[in-house]
This record gives C-alpha cells, sequence and structure tokens, in this order.
C-alpha cells in the first residue's frame, strides 16, 4: 500500500487543506480505480479511520484508492459562513483527486463512509457517491447546539430554530450494530460498504 498526504488550496472552503491519500502499490495506470472517502468526527482529524481500522489489506485486494480529507468542524456540509464544504465533497474532492490519480470520474465508482459529524456529511452527500454510508451519525445537527462543539455551531449553521430552513435536515437513521466499541463498529461499516461495492461492481 502507497500513502501520501496533499496539502492543496480549495477554492470553495477558501483554505488549504490536507488530504491522506491510500492506493495499491501495483497500480495500472490504463486502468481507473474507485474511490472511497473516509470523513472523520467532531474534534478529529483526517487520520482518525486509519488510526481506528486496518486499511493495508482493503488498498490492496480490492485495489481502490481511499482518501480521507481534514473537515475542520463543518460536518461535511455548505455553512452559512459561506464555506461550501458540502460543494467540496461531492465535487471537488474527486475531482481534483481525479485529476491527479487514474480514479474514476463518475459518481457509480465513488463511496463515502463517515463517522459522527462526518457520518452526517456522508449521509446527505448523495449527489457525488453512489454509496453512503455511517457509524454512530449525527442525525441532528440541533444536538451539537447542547455540546461545547466549536466554533458554536450557530455561527456555522445558523440559529437553531432554522436549521430545515436553512437546509440542514434532521436524517432519519436505523442503528443496527450491537457492538458497544467504536472501533468495532467502524470496523463493521468498512466492511459492509466494501461488500455493497462489490455487490454492485464497484471495483
Amino acid at each position: 500500500m502507497n500513502r501520501v498526504n496533499v496539502q492543496s488550496y480549495v477554492p470553495s472552503v477558501h483554505t488549504y487543506l490536507g488530504i491522506q491519500l491510500l492506493f495499491p502499490e501495483d497500480l495500472e495506470y490504463d486502468r481507473r480505480y474507485p474511490l472511497l472517502v473516509l470523513l472523520h468526527g467532531r474534534g478529529k482529524g483526517r487520520g482518525q479511520w486509519e488510526h481506528m481500522v486496518y486499511l493495508e489489506d482493503l488498498v490492496d485486494e480490492k485495489k481502490i484508492f481511499v482518501a480521507m480529507p481534514q473537515g475542520n468542524q463543518s460536518a461535511f456540509v455548505n455553512l452559512m459562513s459561506g464555506e461550501r464544504w458540502g460543494d467540496f465533497l461531492n465535487r471537488e474532492l474527486p475531482d481534483l483527486l481525479s485529476g491527479w490519480f487514474p480514479i474514476r470520474t463518475e459518481r457509480e465508482g465513488r463511496g463515502v463512509l463517515g463517522v459522527d459529524m462526518g457520518g452526517y456529511g456522508a449521509l446527505r452527500a448523495v449527489e457525488g457517491y453512489a454509496l453512503q454510508g455511517a457509524v454512530c451519525p449525527v442525525c441532528d445537527l440541533a444536538d451539537l447546539y447542547e455540546t461545547d462543539y466549536h466554533p458554536y455551531p450557530k455561527a456555522l449553521f445558523g440559529p437553531k430554530e432554522d436549521l430545515a430552513r436553512n437546509g440542514y435536515p434532521v436524517l432519519s437513521w436505523e442503528e443496527t450494530k450491537t457492538s458497544s466499541c467504536l472501533r468495532e463498529q467502524m470496523q463493521e461499516a468498512l466492511q459492509d460498504m466494501v461488500k455493497r461495492g462489490g455487490e454492485l461492481g464497484w471495483y
């Protein structure tokens, strides 16, 4: 497995972002590979998934690219402040990576999986990804207003009472995991994503 850390200016969020990228060692440059994007949770960074689950076999055996972008506290959605994290996730990130690496360009070649606030972003990313999944997702951003979330959610998403009107719906999510260990739930969700990808001819 190869590992590359990319730092690139992203116009949609007006800053430089770090993206951790894993890909197979034996690339065939006449072939395009699927892309799996893993989104981190609140208070975490782009390395959360690699620290919590084992990705090497997945990358080398399934022959896929795995990207882990930094999302700060954005929940990977467009913010009231003007930073368009949702646009970055759905459009800019896939286009950026497929311009640098032999990654499939069509929506059907992409999957996204997130944990916590990254789970909210992943479940909202229906425009850019054929496969979506989440682990312990924040399904209602209103819940963040009762926590020590920083920056304060009102600055990111607007007043609590206006969330739905501002484009932040409450998401329905049926929790089926029986494990109480976040690491195990992340591993199970990753395996499920890979299984569904195979069924769809994702790789």
